[in-house]
């Protein structure tokens, strides 16, 4: 059996819920959310029983949002949201124990850099979810997730597979792996 859930898109009606399903989130997970946007993806990691979750996005209003919708959970002290994104890598984040990443990654120059440190912050046998919603054909789409894929196996990441979802108008490509144990 595979290490990691499989999503049939046939029963997923949200491309955020088929997210979650690869992160497989378990309950007291510590999670870090970059790209947070509106906070749909936060909220469902809360619901699946995340002990903390902290969001990065580097626009304020999204940031607003995500608060709005969650606010709950952020004055329980579940949820912290930060405005920034994969610069914030270059300060102290505290280990964690899944990675999302929501059309982020394939905006930095050094995506091999980002991978590297990323490891550093998951803890042994943690999981990463590099998601991007891709504007191009499905060969182009999956051509995407394999550059990724390829570039977190030359950072050390391993159990590596990319996942698409092909949708009306694009198509949400998923590059999924986890840190040694």
């Amino acid at each position: 059996m595979s290490e990691f859930p499989r999503a049939a898109p046939s029963q997923c009606l949200f491309g955020q819920h088929w997210l979650t399903a690869f992160l497989d989130v378990q309950p007291g997970d510590r999670i870090l959310v970059f790209g947070c946007g509106s906070g749909l993806e936060l909220s469902l990691c809360l619901a699946c029983g995340a002990g903390r979750v902290v969001g990065f996005d580097s626009w304020l209003v999204k940031l607003a949002i995500a608060y709005r919708r969650n606010r709950a959970a952020f004055l329980l002290g579940r949820l912290n949201l930060r405005h920034g994104g994969l610069e914030a890598l270059s300060g102290g984040i505290e280990p964690v124990d899944k990675v999302l990443c929501i059309n982020t990654v394939e905006h930095v120059e050094n995506r091999i850099g980002v991978l590297r440190k990323l490891s550093t912050v998951v803890t042994a046998g943690g999981r990463i979810v590099i998601a991007t919603d891709a504007r191009a054909s499905l060969r182009g789409t999956t051509a995407l997730g394999e550059d990724t894929r390829l570039d977190m196996i030359g950072t050390g990441w391993t159990g590596t597979r990319v996942e698409t979802l092909p949708r009306r108008r694009d198509s949400l490509v998923c590059t999924i792996g986890h840190r040694r144990r």
